[in-house]
C-alpha cells in the first residue's frame, strides 16, 4: 500500500468517525421536544437527550441586564455621554465611560464583579461615571471607535482621552489599567 492510498483511507475513516460523532452529539431542534421512540435508548448511538443549559448567574444581573452598579462618588454619574462631558467641564472632573451592550456577558460580569468591587469604586470616585449602551448610542461608540465591548475610557475634563481599554478585567487588572500600568 502506498502513501496515497493510506492517505485516502485515513481521510475516509476520519470522515466516517466524524459523522458518527456528529450523529451521536447533534440534536435536531425538532427532536428536542420529543421523548425517545420505542426501542430507542438515549444512552446508545443515535440522537442524544437534550441538555438544558444552566441559568447564568451574575450576582443579581441577568444575562441581558441593563443594570448599573452603584457608582456614586464625588464625581457623580451621568445618564448620557453628553451629560457627562457637560458635568466634567462644569466640575473640572475626569470622566470614566464604560461601553456595554445588553447581550454582553463580559460587560455584565465586569459590572457585577469588577466595577462593584470596593477598591475599584474608591479608585473611580474622582470620575464622573457614564455607562453607554453601544447599540443604543452608536454615535458615541463610533466617536470612540469602539470595536468590541466591554470597552472603557478615561477622559480629561477638556475632552481628551487619557486611557483606553477593552475586554473583561478582574478588579486587580482593572486597577492596574486605571493607574496607567496595563
Amino acid at each position: 500500500m502506498n502513501d496515497k492510498n493510506l492517505l485516502i483511507i485515513t481521510v475516509i475513516l476520519g470522515l466516517a468517525i466524524g459523522g458518527v460523532y456528529y450523529k451521536k452529539t447533534h440534536v435536531d431542534p425538532a427532536d428536542a421536544q420529543q421523548e425517545p421512540a420505542q426501542g430507542q435508548n438515549w444512552d446508545n448511538w443515535g440522537p442524544q437527550k437534550p441538555q438544558l443549559k444552566p441559568e447564568i448567574k451574575n450576582e443579581g444581573l441577568s444575562p441581558r441586564s441593563e443594570a448599573k452598579p452603584d457608582m456614586s462618588g464625588e464625581g457623580g454619574t451621568a445618564a448620557t455621554f453628553k451629560e457627562a462631558t457637560e458635568l466634567a467641564k462644569a466640575k473640572q472632573k475626569p470622566i470614566f465611560v464604560f461601553f456595554t451592550a445588553t447581550w454582553c456577558q463580559f460587560c455584565n460580569e465586569m459590572k457585577s464583579n469588577t466595577l462593584s468591587n470596593a477598591e475599584v469604586k474608591k479608585a473611580l470616585t474622582p470620575y464622573i461615571i457614564c455607562f453607554v449602551d453601544s447599540e443604543k448610542d452608536s454615535a458615541t461608540a463610533r466617536q470612540f471607535k469602539v470595536k468590541s465591548v466591554p470597552s472603557y475610557f478615561t477622559i480629561s475634563p477638556n475632552g481628551q482621552t487619557t486611557l483606553s481599554g477593552e475586554g473583561k478585567r478582574n478588579p486587580q487588572q482593572f486597577l492596574k489599567w486605571l493607574a496607567g500600568q496595563g
